[in-house]
């Protein structure tokens, strides 16, 4: 591991088909869809890959998908993105795929699952989820509003502007300087 810090970038996503039900589809499948199209996305190719996050399915997915040596983190969530931000920027790892899928395991309900849902309006579309390093050097995960997709850059100047959500919540957001 070297000395110099690297820059960790969101370079691809995807997002799998999503339905109460997808016949034929299982978590595995839909997680190595997602992969496949997020390396797509991004213009990388599966043999640049030198870590997964994909919760407790990491080690299978590292042996399935014939990564190795690899990375892996340990969190679910919003946390996978701390930890793989950690991992390039401390040059564990440089290409980090994140993953999560859950085939099959809300399908007795009348509605979709509550967590493919925005829980506020907050969360709705375009939402441009960023790690901003906040002038005393920690680090916060939220959302850049008030910005279109081109201005957003490594680096960008941010300012804070607080969001009222509901009547008892209100989030700190960042927007352009």
């Amino acid at each position: 591991m070297s000395g110099a810090r690297h820059h960790a970038v969101i370079a691809g996503i995807c997002n799998t088909r999503q339905a109460r039900r997808l016949d034929g589809e299982t978590s595995r499948s839909l997680m190595i869809t997602a992969i496949a199209g997020a390396l797509d996305d991004a213009g990388l190719t599966l043999a640049g890959v030198d870590g997964v996050s994909a919760g407790s399915d990491g080690t299978s997915l590292i042996y399935d998908l014939r990564i190795g040596p690899a990375w892996q983190g340990s969190a679910f969530g919003i946390m996978m993105f701390h930890q793989a931000v950690a991992a390039i920027e401390y040059g564990l790892a440089s290409v980090v795929v994140l993953t999560a899928a859950q085939a099959g395991q809300y399908v007795d309900h009348a509605a979709t699952a509550p967590w493919t849902r925005p829980a506020t309006p907050a969360f709705a579309t375009p939402y441009a989820p960023a790690i901003v390093t906040l002038a005393e050097g920690y680090q916060m995960v939220t959302n850049i509003i008030n910005a279109v997709p081109s201005q957003l850059r490594l680096d960008l100047p941010v300012r804070v502007t607080f969001v009222g959500v509901t009547a008892d919540l209100v989030l700190p957001y960042f927007e352009p300087a």
